[in-house]
């Protein structure tokens, strides 16, 4: 044995939760939430139709989104988010821009 006492839980990645508004709904689907540790080269990734399922059928279909929102977090932010509903948190859609939750 090391010896190690107190051992910590793994750190979970930092980086950037972020939200897309489409131009037009993707089956159910008129909003992405996804995380990403380098924001610009993921959102690149999806103009480029290689993103999410979602973001990968709008671009084919010559569809268009805009980043709506972001928070400062993680995975753990990212899945709270997304159970609450992406449109909840669209300042697009008419609703405010919200904070990040304090309660995770």
């Amino acid at each position: 044995m090391s010896g190690v006492t107190g051992a910590t839980e793994p750190q979970r990645p930092e980086g950037v939760v972020y939200l897309l508004h489409f131009s037009e709904q993707v089956g159910n689907a008129g909003h992405y939430l996804g995380w990403a540790k380098d924001l610009e080269s993921r959102l690149s990734a999806h103009r480029a139709g290689r993103g999410g399922r979602a973001t990968r059928v709008l671009v084919g279909r010559g569809g268009s989104f805009v980043l709506a929102q972001t928070w400062p977090g993680g995975l753990a932010l990212e899945a709270k988010l997304r159970r609450q509903g992406p449109k909840r948190r669209c300042p697009i859609c008419g609703e405010a821009a919200s904070p990040v939750p304090q309660d995770i």
